[in-house]
């Protein structure tokens, strides 16, 4: 009797670790939702890829503001440049030297 009962326990013993080695086996190369193509992870990475691609769009609008900023000031200086000029050539020719003295018949 104990012989057979430690036969079964021996039989118990490498049945519990056969389904132990098989189910690891699933879960290293088995279906998605087990082991390294488990669902949880797969969620966590997708996670972490959205985050990051809104970090990267927030980053690209933010440097297209800041290029707009700057491309607006500096029309705005260069219109500046542009209209004084025109205002210092405007009272270099109202004076007349331009021409030679030739715009004032006085």
């Amino acid at each position: 009797m104990r012989h057979d009962s430690s036969l079964s326990g021996n039989k118990n013993v490498f049945d519990q670790l056969k389904e132990k080695h098989d189910t690891m086996d699933k879960e290293i190369f088995g279906e998605r939702g087990f082991g390294i193509y488990q669902d949880s992870v797969l969620a966590e990475i997708e996670k972490i890829v959205a985050e990051r691609s809104d970090r990267l769009e927030r980053v690209i609008r933010d440097r297209q503001a800041s290029e707009q900023t700057i491309s607006m000031m500096l029309t705005i200086a260069a219109v500046g440049c542009i209209g004084i000029v025109y205002l210092r050539i405007q009272k270099f020719v109202g004076q007349g030297t331009f021409l030679g003295g030739f715009g004032n018949s006085r």
